[in-house]
C-alpha cells in the first residue's frame, strides 16, 4: 500500500512537471509569435527607410546636376591661374573608395552626391586622424589626399 502511494505521489509530481513545461511551452510560443509580428514591423520600417534614402539620393543627384549646370558660367570670367588650380584633378577618399575631383571648394551635398551617399547620413572629414562632422550646406576646400566618412544618423530607430 505504501508503494501505490509512493507510486501516486511520483505520478502526481511528475503531472505538474508535465502541465508546468506545457504552460511555459505556451508562453514561449505567444513570446515568438509577439517577436516575429515585432520583426514583420521592423521589417516594413525598413523598407520605408530604403525607399526614403533612394528618394533622397535621387534628389541629391538632382541638385548636384543643377549645381553643375549652374557653376559653368561663372567660371568663364575667372584670370587663368585661378582657373588652372580649380582644374587640378586630386584624388580624395571617402569611405575608404578613392575619387578622382577637381581641386577647390565643394559642397557637402556634392561630395555626398559623388560616393552615391544618402543625404540624411552624417557625414564627417577626418582631420588629424578625427572625424570632424560636416554640416549638409557646408563647404569643403579639396587640396588632395583628404579622407572623409559618412554614417547613418544616431539616435533614431534602433533596427539598423
Amino acid at each position: 500500500m505504501e508503494k501505490q502511494n509512493e507510486h501516486k505521489h511520483d505520478q502526481e509530481h511528475e503531472h505538474e512537471k508535465v502541465h508546468k513545461l506545457e504552460q511555459e511551452a505556451e508562453k514561449l510560443n505567444r513570446e515568438a509569435h509577439k517577436l516575429e509580428h515585432e520583426a514583420e514591423e521592423l521589417e516594413k520600417d525598413a523598407h520605408k527607410l530604403e525607399h526614403k534614402a533612394e528618394e533622397l539620393k535621387e534628389e541629391a543627384e538632382k541638385l548636384e546636376h543643377d549645381s553643375h549646370g549652374q557653376g559653368h558660367g561663372r567660371e568663364h570670367g575667372q584670370d587663368h591661374e585661378h582657373e588652372r588650380e580649380h582644374d587640378d584633378i586630386v584624388k580624395i577618399t571617402i569611405n575608404g573608395t578613392k575619387y578622382d575631383i577637381h581641386r577647390g571648394k565643394h559642397t557637402v551635398v556634392e561630395l555626398k552626391a559623388l560616393a552615391h551617399i544618402a543625404a540624411a547620413d552624417e557625414f564627417n572629414q577626418v582631420i588629424n586622424g578625427i572625424l570632424t562632422p560636416l554640416p549638409n550646406d557646408g563647404v569643403v576646400d579639396i587640396n588632395g589626399g583628404e579622407l572623409f566618412a559618412s554614417n547613418v544618423p544616431s539616435g533614431g530607430s534602433s533596427w539598423r
